[in-house]
């Protein structure tokens, strides 16, 4: 299920473009593990890099120390830009954002949860919405849960808890807990 991001992969790309007018090259990052993703985004970027005067690399990866080698790659060029497409395997929010620093590699990401990790841009569907579709919050489907699909392998419960909690109400383990008989 790509939640239509292979639609708007041109837009991803057109926005990086706007927003780092410098970078000549975008590289896409693909799992070729995930052929209907890959192929899909693949193809919309690349009728849509040549009409922004883009060049389009595309790198096929498939382990994390692969992302980390094409991060290098780009930012020894100095002026390129990197891609995520949508594929589990970069679902580590706070990785694939911290190599993105690092390499101080301009990066647009699928999901608004990689910016809110302190990525610099994305532009997709929202990954709770296509979660909740799919059945990977609780009480809709055992088996999605089971399956832990959502991308990022956290327990869907544990998103519910701490999208429903109030702030207010969270205490730390640190602080002490008001008691009833300190009157």
């Amino acid at each position: 299920m790509g939640y239509l991001n292979a639609q708007v992969a041109s837009k991803r790309v057109q926005l990086l473009h706007e927003a780092v007018p410098a970078a000549a090259t975008i590289t896409l990052l693909v799992n070729p593990a995930n052929p209907v993703e890959a192929e899909s985004q693949t193809k919309e970027l690349q009728a849509a890099a040549p009409a922004l005067g883009l060049q389009l690399r595309v790198a096929e990866v498939t382990t994390l120390d692969e992302v980390e080698r094409v991060f290098t790659a780009v930012a020894s060029d100095g002026k390129g830009a990197i891609q995520l497409s949508v594929d589990p395997l970069f679902g580590r929010l706070r990785l694939m954002v911290a190599t993105a620093a690092r390499y101080a590699v301009p990066t647009v990401y699928p999901w608004r949860e990689f910016v809110q990790a302190g990525g610099l841009m994305s532009y997709g569907s929202l990954i709770l919405d296509a979660c909740r579709k799919v059945g990977c919050m609780p009480g809709i489907s055992s088996t999605a849960r089971s399956r832990r699909i959502c991308p990022w392998n956290v327990r869907p419960a544990s998103i519910l808890r701490s999208i429903s909690k109030p702030r207010r109400t969270l205490i730390r383990r640190s602080e002490k807990r008001p008691s009833c008989d300190s009157r």
